[in-house]
């Protein structure tokens, strides 16, 4: 009974201190909502007064997120500003649910573009989110796993050819080859994925993934061989 007494005595306690968090956390929650947007601003301040970043031709302070996964958008927005908007078009691969990626900004500009992804599910998401555009003609939307062999009749069979204002490709693996394939749009801008921990004097690339998938084959096969030898 005792011990009963004192477990019950402890679990009150436990409930009074948590009214006494909770109450504390409203008193002070909309002091931090305050202060989070201050202290975002002083870092963005600190970075953008870099030495390195006074050039006033760096594009980093003319970032900013609106439908883009980063900064994407209000960069783009700046380099049009500067070489100006000839064909109002653009490609991208790559381009998840539409949602999300480097070219939406520019459909919700009045441009016109053809978005093209592998995943069945995610082209059908595409279709439901901007079925207004579909219906406008502004956009086309093409579900097709890219390679080096077939990505101009992709692009080439759904209208799209010769000169473009924008090229996007995110494909996570292919990148470089499908746009060093791609021959039947001529992008005056390109955004392409690329890893920022190898140094900019360094060139290269990564096999494709048909080649590193037939170097694996080819491996398990040699390996499978060996076992298999008396």
């Amino acid at each position: 009974m005792r011990q009963l007494r004192e477990l019950w005595r402890r679990l009150r306690a436990l409930t009074s201190i948590g009214d006494r968090l909770a109450r504390l956390e409203n008193l002070v929650g909309p002091t931090l909502g305050r202060i989070e947007p201050l202290l975002a601003t002083e870092r963005l301040e600190q970075e953008l007064a870099k030495p390195e970043l006074e050039n006033p031709k760096r594009l980093e302070r003319f970032g900013f997120k609106a439908l883009s996964q980063f900064d994407a958008d209000g960069i783009l927005r700046e380099i049009f500003r500067r070489v100006g908007e000839e064909h109002r078009s653009f490609v991208e691969f790559g381009t998840g649910d539409g949602t999300e990626n480097n070219t939406v900004y520019w459909l919700c500009q009045g441009w016109r573009g053809l978005w093209i992804d592998g995943s069945e599910a995610l082209h059908h998401a595409q279709q439901r989110n901007f079925d207004w555009a579909l219906r406008e003609g502004t956009l086309a939307c093409a579900r097709s796993f890219l390679t080096r062999d077939n990505i101009n009749d992709v692009v080439r069979g759904r209208g799209f050819t010769g000169p473009i204002d924008l090229l996007s490709v995110d494909v996570d693996g292919n990148d470089y080859h499908l746009w060093e394939a791609l021959t039947c749009v001529e992008p005056r801008v390109v955004v392409v994925e690329y890893n920022a921990y190898v140094p900019p004097r360094c060139a290269g690339s990564w096999p494709t993934t048909q080649a590193i998938a037939g170097i694996t084959r080819a491996r398990i096969l040699a390996r499978h061989s060996r076992r298999s030898k008396p």
